[in-house]
């Protein structure tokens, strides 16, 4: 905060009759503003949260939230209500988003944006393995053709649990062995191979 706003948030302080920046009292005497308010208090204190920068509200809230003579919500659910208000505000035209817009999804040098259903001309698959973590995305004319292609990539469905796999992970859970006891072990068929592990 530079200097000419701090000047004049002081004095908007000293003109609502509240203690100064640097004054100690101030959490106090905003922690009461919140416990005297006579309509909703957790609306009010939602709103006063809204009005710090997102990077100081939870040294805001952690101040002020020991004070109120009532127990209040957490905040994430104060932040996650702030976002609610604001989605419904753009909707009905009343504030509108400035920032970058999404950048597009570029595969294999095709650049794609999102559309309705009615208008896309392309297919996403996204695919994550469930035992790596590792991600891939296909594209083709529809959703089938793309999972088509994660298919020929070597991205296969894991029985059982009915899940994706990578194929480095495919190929070690196929390659596997069940053992059945300490003398008998189970035949495991990997079909992408066609070949019988034993």
């Amino acid at each position: 905060m530079d200097q000419n706003s701090k000047r004049k948030l002081e004095n908007q302080l000293y003109t609502m009759g509240l203690a100064g920046l640097t004054d100690p009292e101030l959490i106090q005497q905003l922690a009461d503003l919140v416990s005297n308010w006579p309509g909703d208090k957790h609306e009010y204190l939602r709103d006063l949260l809204n009005e710090c920068d997102p990077a100081n509200r939870y040294e805001m809230y952690h101040a002020i939230a020991p004070k109120l003579r009532f127990k209040p919500l957490s905040l994430p659910q104060y932040e996650s209500q702030i976002a609610l208000k604001a989605g419904a505000m753009v909707s009905q035209g009343r504030m509108r988003v400035e920032g970058d817009r999404p950048r597009p999804i570029e595969i294999g040098g095709h650049k794609l944006a999102m559309s309705p259903k009615s208008e896309a001309t392309h297919a996403l698959a996204t695919v994550r393995c469930h035992r790596c973590e590792r991600s891939d995305r296909f594209l083709a004319d529809t959703p089938v053709g793309a999972m088509t292609e994660a298919r020929k990539a070597g991205w296969t469905r894991e029985k059982g649990i009915n899940k994706e796999t990578c194929p480095e992970c495919s190929e070690a859970v196929a390659a596997s062995l069940v053992r059945l006891s300490n003398n008998e072990n189970l035949a495991v068929y990997d079909r992408r191979a066609c070949k019988l592990d034993a």
